[in-house]
């Protein structure tokens, strides 16, 4: 009978003792994974949410005024000199060297036509972009099919009377309302969304652009150089970014992964004193068991083997356990917290190696010291209580 086959026949016979070491390290384990998987979804929900946040990079043309004040009056700002956005600014923006960082970018021009005799500002858009950066945007009706085709906001609709289906005439050309943009608490309930190159063509300024917004997969991006390399590839341009709910979030998250991070120190000490109270006591009621060992030529080290086994494999298995209620756990709680319907199972395989070697590393560091102990028994005690 070799080391090994001692030790498993000793974990199948103490199956009290067994049960209650594996499910201390299951609990410690579960309720571990379970908070770092948390933490990983909430981190990937807050990357998610600032793409569909909309643009966090604005890029204006450079304006330089004066504050006119004359005889204690104020005149208001004065322009000597502005700067205007080109078409072609577009592909120098898509050059920079944080490329892959950028997901959206949408070019804009707006102009004010006359409808019914009343001015109505008119946003010239890309829409593949402009949808894609105001994904919160609900339209009753359809997306434009092609160039013709407009969105019109809700207060502009109210305001000319006019819906879905309805024509309009500008400078000869028909466009078609194709959707109604519902109340969204913005400006774009005012205008009217057209495509930029037609707008362009109608205004005679088929290369100008008004700004351009984009969206940066800026959680974890350098968002600051991204705005760096832009402003040094745009000299005429303002190029700012919108920094304040993406701290806001990313100090959320950190707050919670700093929680999260004490809370699992917090039961690792307890899995460490509660494997450790297991495993003394269990060493305890095998005093005679031990001592039989020592009589029959078993060295210290053999001893210490046959302890550290046994730890070893109810470990190993009650991080397989601890990793799937913790799977399980993680979804449960990410439900609640981000008010979701749906429960997410993700499948980790470097967590599940990470709660296997946290149980092991947990139970061999609390069975230590009384594995050591018990290997150095002198065997005259054990068979005094014979």
């Amino acid at each position: 009978m070799n080391l090994y086959s001692i030790s498993f026949r000793s974990l199948r016979r103490r199956k009290g003792k067994t049960f209650f070491l594996i499910f201390s390290l299951i609990l410690a384990v579960s309720a571990i994974a379970s908070l770092i998987q948390v933490s990983n979804l909430l981190n990937d929900n807050l990357e998610n949410e600032l793409d569909v946040f909309g643009a966090n990079i604005l890029i204006t043309p450079k304006n330089n005024a004066l504050s006119l004040n004359y005889g204690g009056i104020n005149f208001g700002d004065v322009t000597y000199q502005k700067s205007s956005l080109e078409l072609s600014d577009l592909n120098l923006i898509d050059s920079i060297k944080n490329r892959k960082n950028l997901s959206t970018i949408a070019p804009k021009f707006f102009h004010v036509f006359e409808l019914n005799n009343k001015p109505v500002l008119f946003a010239g858009v890309d829409f593949e972009s402009e949808l894609k950066l105001k994904r919160w945007w609900e339209i009753s009706g359809n997306n434009p099919a092609n160039k013709m085709e407009t969105l019109i906001g809700t207060n502009a609709s109210k305001r000319l009377n006019l819906f879905p289906g309805d024509t309009l005439n500008i400078k000869d050309s028909k466009l078609i309302i194709a959707g109604l943009i519902e109340s969204t608490g913005s400006q774009d309930d005012d205008m009217i969304f057209a495509d930029i190159g037609l707008i362009q063509q109608l205004t005679g300024k088929k290369n100008e652009l008004s700004l351009i917004e984009v969206s940066a997969l800026c959680y974890d991006c350098p968002i600051e150089e991204i705005v760096r390399q832009t402003s040094e590839k745009l000299p005429n341009a303002t190029v700012s970014s919108v920094k304040k709910t993406i701290n806001s979030k990313k100090s959320t998250v950190g707050k919670f992964k700093n929680l999260a991070a004490g809370i699992s120190s917090l039961i690792v000490l307890i899995s460490v004193l509660m494997v450790f109270s297991n495993v003394n006591a269990s060493l305890l009621e095998r005093t005679k068991e031990i001592g039989v060992y020592k009589a029959v030529g078993y060295t210290d080290s053999n001893i210490l083997k046959i302890v550290i086994a046994e730890i070893a494999v109810a470990s190993l298995f009650a991080g397989l356990l601890g990793y799937l209620l913790g799977t399980l756990f993680s979804s449960v709680i990410y439900s609640f917290l981000t008010e979701s319907k749906e429960y997410i199972f993700v499948f980790s395989l470097p967590m599940l190696f990470l709660s296997m070697f946290l149980a092991v590393v947990v139970g061999i560091i609390a069975s230590l010291a009384p594995a050591i102990r018990s290997s150095k028994l002198d065997p005259t005690v054990a068979f005094r209580n014979l």
